[in-house]
């Protein structure tokens, strides 16, 4: 239903805002990875999700957001000098927060969870069971974790 989903996207364009304030660190983010200068190019992909592009192009934007953050995560490694280390590898334990900070802090004027339906039930299979999928799969995990915060208590990202 249409009001149903309507609330669910003010809800979610809530959760992103109020976490805007929150330093790094309390998004989760390992010391190593605290770097939000870093993390601007994946956040302005993001924003070029559109609920009303063909699932090809929104697929594109996902994959090119986990893109960009590998790039970031490279050079963090690269121009470390001083402070905590960036881990070597960016696996899934890190990779995840990151993508929740990347999408609390995206300027998402469309509507993610429609995109996010839309994926799941028009891309193409073979997609979804490759690297695309796999993007996808944290992308809604993202989504699911900023839905399911209790704004009030404070963000607990940490859990992830």
């Amino acid at each position: 239903d249409a009001r149903t989903g309507a609330r669910a996207e003010a809800k979610l364009r809530e959760a992103r805002l109020a976490l805007r304030g929150f330093p790094p660190e309390r998004l989760g983010l390992p010391a190593g990875l605290r770097h939000p200068d870093a993390w601007r190019p994946a956040q302005r992909a993001l924003g070029r999700l559109d609920a009303d592009a063909p699932p090809s192009a929104q697929l594109a934007v996902v994959v090119d957001v986990a893109r960009l953050i590998h790039e970031a995560h490279a050079d963090l490694v690269r121009s470390h000098t001083e402070g905590p280390a960036p881990p070597a590898y960016l696996a899934a334990d890190d990779f995840l927060p990151v993508l929740v900070y990347v999408v609390a802090h995206a300027d998402l004027d469309g509507k993610p969870l429609l995109a996010r339906a839309t994926l799941w039930a028009l891309a193409d299979p073979c997609m979804l069971r490759a690297e695309p999928g796999y993007y996808l799969t944290m992308f809604d995990a993202a989504i699911e974790h900023l839905r399911g915060l209790d704004l009030a208590a404070g963000p607990q990202i940490s859990e992830l």
